[in-house]
């Protein structure tokens, strides 16, 4: 697994503890300062991803066309198992794709549980 990958990986989980916390600690929080977090932890996720899939793709030198790119924007849990399919040969296909679907709800369980600890403290 490539350095940039990994620190992507690692980047994503640190996001992860800091949306579920910031999401149980302004749990009483007005609801507009509900939403200012949740866009900004989602801005955060979906650069990080793009981050990644950019540096994916130079590494492996395949061209994303601009339309891919602002489906990895805006419905990356759709597009980017699209150019995981696109960017891998026929054997490391359903691998990429399991692998990012982990993520995601590896993702969400970390957020989740992190959030249920600080709910849970406060």
């Amino acid at each position: 697994m490539a350095r940039r990958t990994r620190l992507a990986i690692a980047l994503l989980f640190i996001l992860a503890v800091l949306d579920g916390g910031l999401s149980g600690a302004l749990a009483n929080a007005p609801r507009n300062v509900q939403m200012y977090q949740f866009f900004a932890s989602t801005i955060a996720v979906v650069s990080l991803s793009f981050w990644w899939v950019h540096n994916d793709s130079v590494a492996r030198g395949v061209r994303r066309s601009p339309l891919l790119n602002v489906g990895i924007v805006a419905l990356a849990v759709v597009f980017v198992p699209v150019y995981l399919f696109r960017s891998r040969e026929p054997g490391a296909r359903l691998k990429a794709i399991l692998t990012f679907f982990g993520l995601f709800v590896g993702y969400v369980v970390v957020a989740v549980s992190a959030e249920s600890i600080v709910t849970t403290v406060a």
